[in-house]
């Protein structure tokens, strides 16, 4: 049975925005289709995750959890991963990358290590040298 008391205390604002929001300078790579690749927010109806989640049994269910820093540091996102895992299965860590040699932070549970010279660049510092990548950094 689906409980559904709680459908009303996450509500996701209404936010629309023009084609020209999208023109920040920034070169959109040519596999990335913006008129397919967008979120579309829930409002407070979860039926839909619910579902998906009650058949989990007989097919995989991939969430994929999209944020900043807050996210990139592993902190609250590792226990909603662990608590999640517990019920549904392990299906593993997810995205695995050297956050911490391109100069940002990175989660405690794994490590990157070189004692080679790195050229890194992050999203938060421009101008990039070299061609930014999906996590908003870059080493190579």
């Amino acid at each position: 049975m689906v409980d559904e008391s709680q459908t009303d205390i996450r509500v996701n604002p209404e936010i629309e925005f023009a084609e020209a929001d999208y023109d920040n300078g920034i070169t959109i790579p040519s596999y990335i289709k913006t008129d397919s690749n967008h979120i579309d927010l829930n409002g407070n109806n979860w039926k839909a995750l619910r579902m998906a989640a009650s058949k989990v049994s007989n097919r995989p269910l991939s969430i994929v959890h999209i944020g900043d820093s807050h996210l990139q540091a592993d902190f609250s996102t590792s226990h909603v991963r662990e608590m999640l895992q517990l019920d549904l299965g392990n299906a593993g860590r997810g995205l695995v990358t050297p956050l911490k040699m391109s100069g940002t932070n990175q989660p405690f549970d794994y490590t990157f290590m070189s004692s080679d010279s790195w050229e890194a660049a992050k999203l938060m510092k421009s101008p990039w040298g070299r061609t930014m990548g999906f996590t908003g950094t870059s080493v190579s």
